[in-house]
């Protein structure tokens, strides 16, 4: 175990009995402490900087640190962060440093990974940085590593996982390893003021993944290990701030594959009323490739509690939430957030980075604002995002001056350039001012709502309930949807999302079960006093069945959908009408909503035509619509939700059971005359700017739908891209793959 007691100089004795705790660390009775105690001096309330308006920003990683000549660059950053991950902290085979926890031993890889850490961490805080960690749990191959992991999580293929808070042993492992790292860097010289455990844990899918998506799930995952890491830190790091992270989906439940954060936030914060909380939030614009300001963006954001996403353009929305409702102890930090140079230009970037940091800094529930990287990596562009404020070879982009430059005394020359280019209207006007609202308004029209409908598809289980609404205009133009919602029980009536720009979808989550009345309204952007409304009943929770007796409905009155293909291309299905109903005289129409691209597409107009044939362009989750049409006007409609797939259906990249290096596979679904190609990547040849791309099988045809290669690498860093192609030569779907070889 290090200790820094060794290091000082004259203080041998203490230095020889440090040694002697080395090599005897059983010699300490167990029932004397704990844990094994490092011997710096501990971190105290000197230690621990407050936040002002000036010192709030912040760079992930520390290549700014290592990767920089310009010294005012270095300086002008006040908060570094770091990635802390226990798959590689952790050591299972007894030959790591040793660590004494409740009578137990445990082992650490202090050599081989937390040293770097501690002593790159020792600079930085000599050079007066905040340090933030963030706590993570990785795949592992290892089985000792993976009884970490939450039970029902233990599959692999997900960036990050939630931890074992169920079986006593995992338990005890990670309640020494939280005391062991807080003991490290609970040391003046290296302190970690604010501790991170997991990351966006509202998107579980990805970054949190416990097998499940259930809120209560998550939540109670959460809250034990929240709790047993806040313990941990605070027996060995009193002064430490510890946070929980979300991401940005503050109303939204990401499609069904992650939770509403402002639904987790209430839901944790009622179950942690004794220990003392804090946010690291992820202020990311709603899309990588849309500014913030941007016509698309304004769909999702405003400056309503009920905004599905929370990012700078209405950063108020969450902080005032915490404020008001939980209180100003609660603090907030922006631990992750950046902007795409490739897809917005680098004007664009510089300005979405100015704008969030003077967002961050006149907030007073914010003590940070900590940009994504530095510098492009491998990992950020092979995923397309170029975020970084320099390029992968070091030359600056715009983006760098102005982070560099936006809290000093130069940022009236440098920094207020970028002002024109943040237009949130047609006009084409920019923002005069840092604190100008941003989200997309439009220009005052005469264009009036001629009808409007409301419909919430069947068969349901929440918690979600989605609907969404159809309107017609008197002349082109965009639309603003509200959404109210009516409890018989409490006749109360009830804004649940308030006017956002083309947003005519509403996820809704009901607190208890019972009979509601949902009304949405809808009106054309630039004329607010065009508003049409729709209502309808809805019954939550069991259900309610009509009596057995009930009579017999005469003509239109439901249509449902059945689908019997929704991948290799196609979504494929029909719509079928109740009894009673003369179905020559019917005609249908067919609307596909992309809930990835928020996107309505009309798959067929009104024809006799009762089914549906549409090939989306990628996978994802969609909502098919059908309206029917009976020669009295009568019109009646459904939607169904589909997860579309595309045509690769699993990848494989593992080691050759019979030695022969590594087994590469792809399958598809079937094979229509389709052509597979495997090609892989070299790191460290791509970073060195030489030709990289060192393997490839080829386009080869098989008469099957699986391909397989093998292929030897030395140790290095790779990635796999398996690309399918059509008869034709035409590129169907393409999946990519990243992996280490350190044998």
């Amino acid at each position: 175990m290090r200790r820094a007691g060794i290091r000082r100089t004259g203080q041998k004795l203490v230095a020889f009995l440090l040694v002697v705790l080395l090599v005897f660390p059983m010699m300490v009775p167990a029932q004397a402490k704990a844990a094994t105690t490092l011997m710096g001096k501990r971190a105290s309330a000197s230690d621990v900087v407050e936040a002002t308006a000036e010192n709030k920003k912040g760079i992930q990683g520390v290549e700014f640190w290592t990767d920089s000549s310009d010294t005012e660059m270095k300086n002008s950053v006040h908060h570094v962060y770091v990635n802390l991950e226990l798959n590689n902290i952790i050591n299972t085979d007894g030959t790591g440093t040793p660590y004494v926890y409740n009578g137990k031993t445990y082992y650490f890889n202090y050599e081989n990974y937390i040293k770097v850490f501690e002593w790159r961490i020792r600079e930085l805080r000599a050079a007066g940085k905040i340090i933030t960690a963030e706590i993570l749990l990785g795949w592992s191959d290892n089985p000792e590593i993976q009884k970490l992991i939450y039970p029902a999580g233990r599959e692999n293929g997900h960036f990050y996982y939630a931890l074992n808070v169920q079986d006593a042993d995992a338990v005890a492992t990670l309640d020494a390893t939280f005391h062991y790292l807080a003991d490290v860097f609970g040391q003046s010289d290296c302190f970690i003021q604010n501790w991170i455990l997991g990351n966006e844990i509202t998107a579980p899918q990805h970054y949190n993944y416990c097998g499940s998506y259930d809120i209560n799930t998550n939540v109670d995952i959460a809250v034990k290990s929240f709790d047993l890491f806040y313990d941990a830190v605070k027996d060995n790091s009193p002064y430490a701030r510890v946070y929980v992270c979300p991401t940005h989906n503050w109303y939204d439940n990401l499609a069904g594959t992650g939770i509403p954060t402002k639904t987790f936030i209430d839901r944790f914060a009622a179950k942690e009323q004794s220990r003392n909380w804090n946010i690291a939030y992820h202020a990311y614009p709603r899309k990588m490739d849309k500014t913030m300001w941007s016509k698309e963006a304004a769909a999702d954001l405003s400056h309503d509690i009920t905004s599905n996403f929370v990012c700078a353009a209405n950063l108020e929305v969450l902080t005032d939430y915490i404020k008001n409702t939980y209180g100003s102890k609660h603090r907030i930090i922006l631990s992750e957030q950046g902007f795409d140079a490739k897809t917005l230009g680098e004007e664009a970037q510089a300005a979405s980075l100015a704008y969030l940091y003077y967002a961050a800094a006149r907030n007073d529930m914010v003590d940070a604002m900590i940009y994504v990287q530095f510098k492009d990596n491998l990992g950020a562009t092979g995923a397309g995002l170029y975020q970084g404020l320099v390029n992968a070879d070091g030359t600056d982009r715009q983006a760098y001056n102005v982070f560099k430059y936006m809290d000093g005394p130069y940022a009236s020359t440098v920094v207020e350039q970028y002002l024109k280019y943040i237009k949130p209207n047609d006009t084409g006007t920019p923002i005069s001012s840092w604190t100008d609202d941003i989200i997309w308004k439009a220009a005052p029209t005469l264009a009036t709502i001629t009808s409007a409908q409301l419909y919430i598809p069947d068969n349901q289980s929440g918690p979600c309930v989605q609907m969404a609404m159809s309107a017609t205009t008197s002349a082109s133009a965009d639309l603003e949807y509200r959404w109210l919602v009516y409890d018989q029980s409490t006749a109360v009536w009830r804004v649940v999302s308030g006017w956002q720009l083309n947003q005519n979808i509403l996820n809704w989550y009901p607190e208890n079960a019972g009979n509601y009345l949902v009304q949405g309204e809808v009106r054309v952007a630039g004329n607010t006093n065009s508003v049409k409304t729709a209502t309808t009943g809805y019954q939550y929770g069991n259900a309610i069945n009509p009596p057995e007796s009930a009579p017999a409905v005469s003509g239109l009155s439901s249509v449902g959908i059945y689908l019997w293909q929704y991948e290799n291309g196609l979504i494929e299905g029909g719509a079928v009408v109740n009894d009673g109903t003369d179905k020559s005289q019917l005609s249908y129409r067919w609307l596909v909503y992309d809930v990835k691209n928020n996107q309505w597409i009309q798959a067929g107009d009104w024809s006799a035509d009762y089914g549906i044939h549409y090939s989306p362009s990628s996978s994802g989750d969609y909502l098919v619509y059908c309206e029917v049409k009976d020669a009295q006007g009568t019109v009646v409609n459904t939607t169904v939700g589909v997860n579309y797939r595309h045509a690769i259906e699993a990848i494989c990249q593992m080691p050759d059971p019979a030695g022969n290096g590594y087994l590469i596979g792809i399958q598809s679904f079937n094979n229509l005359g389709y052509y597979y190609e495997m090609q892989i990547l070299d790191c460290n040849l791509y970073v060195q700017g030489k030709d990289a791309w060192i393997y490839t099988t080829g386009k080869c045809g098989t008469q099957g739908n699986t391909l397989w290669t093998t292929w030897q690498p030395v140790p290095g860093y790779y990635w796999t891209l398996f690309n399918l192609y059509d008869a034709s030569g035409n590129l169907v779907d393409q999946q990519c793959y990243g992996f280490t070889n350190a044998q």
